[in-house]
């Protein structure tokens, strides 16, 4: 999945966690799409990644609000088809 490894080459992924995909019993993940998201509860933001081989973008991006029970968590959104232009924007957009 080029989603996950996009989010592998961009970051440690510590305090973050899988969130909102579908896994089988074994931990693979089911998705039919390919992509991926993962949370960080204590900084309430969650990021989504979408990879599409013939997408219309390298790279897109934008903010959503996703509300729970609780609490309102941030959510950053990205589509991508060019994976380098991606790393690189992704890379910047985490440092903020």
């Amino acid at each position: 999945m080029k989603s996950l490894e996009l989010w592998r080459s961009v970051t440690t992924a510590q305090n973050w966690q899988l969130w909102l995909n579908k896994n089988g019993n074994d931990g693979t993940l089911l998705d039919t799409e390919d992509n991926v998201s993962f949370i960080h509860k204590d900084k309430k933001k969650a990021i989504k990644i979408t990879y599409e081989s013939d997408g219309q973008f390298d790279f897109e991006y934008w903010y959503s609000e996703f509300e729970g029970t609780d609490e309102k968590i941030s959510v950053l959104n990205i589509i991508f088809s060019n994976f380098e232009k991606a790393k690189f924007e992704l890379r910047r957009l985490l440092e903020n």
